[in-house]
């Protein structure tokens, strides 16, 4: 998905995170940070997740204080 996302001319790639992630990593190019809900909400207006079952309910409250923001998750 990234790949996509990436190639395509309305997109732009903003944040990527990952919860295993202790330290900033780069991928391809891209910055991955170690996941923050705050963080996340702040730099985009599309956010996609893809987490446990039930992990990203956990996070809904504290990503939708932004009310720009929009989810799509590929969860569980």
């Amino acid at each position: 998905m990234l790949k996509l996302l990436s190639r395509h001319p309305h997109v732009s790639v903003s944040y990527l995170g990952s919860r295993r992630l202790k330290s900033p990593a780069d991928f391809q190019g891209f910055k991955i940070h170690p996941f923050d809900a705050k963080e996340a909400a702040a730099a985009c207006e599309l956010l996609f997740l893809a987490l446990p079952q039930g992990e990203a309910m956990k996070l809904a409250p504290s990503l939708l204080k932004n009310p720009n923001l929009r989810i799509i998750d590929f969860s569980g």
